[in-house]
């Protein structure tokens, strides 16, 4: 136990030493105390916070290369430095090379992750062809079909025409979170009502999260908005709020204006994690004639082969 913390007070020293600054975080307000906090020196490694204090507690024993080359990256170590890191794991109970894939939280091993500085991992979750062809289906609706990360699955054209990021973003940052607080386009879309849509974005986002806290893929989206988005470092804080299953959001379409769409997330019985989310307009109503119009669009610009088509994430 002595070895392992030993390995912890290191860390704790390293990451005390660096400030937010140092990192980009220089806005990110006054600390009890000094240096960087736990969750971002997390995010910056790749790995989840959870898994970082374990390291930080000594409750964890074998740490892999790769976390440990990460983390001397994160923490700005030289080279001297990165090879007592090593020694101080090797004593803690030995490093070991982790394959990719292996999976979150195995015995004795670190949890895969995708580290600062490498691309984030496609979403690869299979949709039923029952599920693609409801989708589709849905004609006089824009609906999309979002997967246990939040990733964007598959989509319909009506979607595709009022979304139209989706189809020109790569298929690793096609995230509803990712596109919500990274997204310029995304976020002009939403004009002045961004921040009520953001904030029911990340409701769903975290009730992700809560269900496969140790997910790497989840961990890395989380760890690359808390160091680049002030709104979500300040709301994924404050305390949890259920993910609604329902309501309503104005959109600034470049296209057809201002429309105000209602919104139903239902999760399919026998697809754990899965969310379709399907657009409406109430009858009679401008936001009614926008949406109809932008069908018209739509139509027209795929018989000129213009026009985004539906996605299903394969």
């Amino acid at each position: 136990m002595e070895r392992r913390t030993d390995l912890g007070e290191f860390l704790r020293g390293r990451r005390a030493a660096l400030q937010p600054g140092d990192v980009g975080l220089s806005g990110a307000g006054p600390r009890r105390v000094p240096g960087l906090r736990r969750e971002e020196l997390a995010a910056l490694a790749g790995i989840s916070a959870g898994y970082y204090a374990s390291l930080e507690q000594g409750r964890h024993t074998r740490v892999s290369t790769e976390v440990l080359d990460d983390l001397a990256q994160a923490l700005q170590l030289d080279r001297q430095e990165r090879a007592l890191l090593g020694d101080l794991a090797d004593a803690a109970g030995g490093a070991t090379v982790v394959e990719r894939g292996g999976g979150a939280g195995a015995a004795g091993a670190a949890p895969t992750r995708s580290p600062r500085g490498r691309r984030l991992q496609a979403a690869r979750e299979p949709v039923r062809p029952g599920l693609r062809r409801l989708v589709d289906s849905l004609d006089g609706s824009p609906a999309v079909l979002l997967g246990r990360h939040g990733d964007v699955l598959a989509w319909n054209p009506l979607a595709a025409a009022l979304f139209s990021r989706l189809g020109r973003v790569a298929a690793e940052r096609r995230n509803a979170a990712l596109l919500m607080f990274r997204d310029h386009e995304m976020r002009a879309l939403f004009g002045a009502h961004w921040e009520c849509a953001a904030r029911t974005v990340l409701a769903a986002f975290r009730a992700c999260a809560l269900r496969d806290p140790e997910d790497p893929r989840l961990a890395s989206i989380v760890g690359e908005l808390s160091l680049n988005s002030t709104e979500f470092r300040t709301w994924w804080a404050e305390p949890s709020v259920r993910a609604a299953a329902f309501g309503a959001h104005t959109y600034h379409h470049p296209v057809v204006g201002e429309l105000t769409l209602a919104y139903e997330a239902f999760s399919p019985p026998q697809d754990r994690g899965l969310l379709l989310v399907v657009l409406t307009a109430e009858a009679g109503t401008p936001s009614a004639d926008a949406l109809q119009l932008l069908g018209i669009v739509d139509a027209r610009r795929a018989e000129d082969g213009v026009c985004p088509q539906p996605f299903d994430g394969r």
